[in-house]
C-alpha cells in the first residue's frame, strides 16, 4: 500500500504533522494540536491500516499504564518549560531595567560615565525610586497559563523537540554572528570613511 507503514509517504505524513504540532504548540493552541492528533490517529488506523483501536480494546491495562506514564513525564516537562519561561522573563526584565537606568543616569549625569554598576546618588533616590516604578516586575501566575501549561503537557515530545531545536539554532546564529561581526564591522568602517571625509 502506498501510504503504509514505513513507506516515504507515510514518513512524509508523519513529518507534515510534526511540523503542524510543533507551529500549533508555538501558537499555543490546544485545540489545534488536538485536531491535529486526532487526523493522524484517523490517518494511522484507516489510511495506513494500524489497528489502534482493536489494540487498545485487548489491552486495556497497558494502554491505561501508557498514558500514566506519558503524562507523568508530560508534567515533568511542563516543570523545565515553566523554568525557562519565567527565567527568560525575568532575566529580559533585569536588561531592560538596567538599560532603564543607564538612561535615567545619562540624562542626570551628564559629565559622569555611567555604566550598570553607576550607583545612583543620594540626591536621586527619591526620584529614581518613583521612576523605576514604571518597570515593575509582573509576576507570572500558572492561573494565567492553563491552556498552554496544558499543552506542554499533553504534547510534550514536540514541545521537547521543538526547545531543543529553537534552542540549538539560537545558538549557533548567535555564535556565526559573534564570528562574523568583525565582517559587519569592517563595513560600517567602510561605509563610514565617507562622512568623515565630507567634513
Amino acid at each position: 500500500m502506498i501510504i503504509a507503514l514505513g513507506s516515504i509517504w507515510w514518513y512524509f505524513v508523519t513529518g507534515i504533522t510534526i511540523i503542524l504540532l510543533i507551529i500549533a504548540i508555538e501558537k499555543e493552541s490546544f485545540l489545534a494540536c488536538f485536531l491535529n492528533i486526532f487526523v493522524y490517529t484517523v490517518f494511522l488506523q484507516w489510511v495506513s491500516h494500524i489497528n489502534i483501536i482493536g489494540w487498545s480494546i485487548d489491552q486495556p491495562l497497558k494502554l491505561l499504564l501508557y498514558i500514566f506514564c506519558y503524562f507523568i513525564l508530560g508534567i515533568l516537562w511542563s516543570f523545565v518549560k515553566w523554568w525557562l519561561r519565567v527565567s527568560e522573563r525575568v532575566e529580559n526584565h533585569l536588561k531592560d531595567k538596567a538599560e532603564i537606568k543607564i538612561n535615567y543616569l545619562k540624562k542626570r549625569l551628564v559629565e559622569d560615565a555611567v555604566t550598570i554598576d553607576t550607583p545612583i546618588p543620594e540626591n536621586l533616590k527619591e526620584d529614581w525610586k518613583r521612576h523605576q516604578t514604571c518597570c515593575n516586575y509582573i509576576p507570572e501566575r500558572a492561573s494565567e497559563h492553563k491552556n498552554l501549561i496544558a499543552t506542554w503537557i499533553t504534547y510534550w515530545p514536540f514541545s521537547l523537540l521543538w526547545s531543543l531545536l529553537h534552542d540549538f539554532i539560537k545558538q549557533v546564529m548567535k555564535r556565526i554572528v559573534t564570528m562574523l561581526q568583525g565582517i559587519y564591522d569592517g563595513i560600517t568602517r567602510r561605509i563610514e570613511r565617507n562622512l568623515k571625509e565630507d567634513k
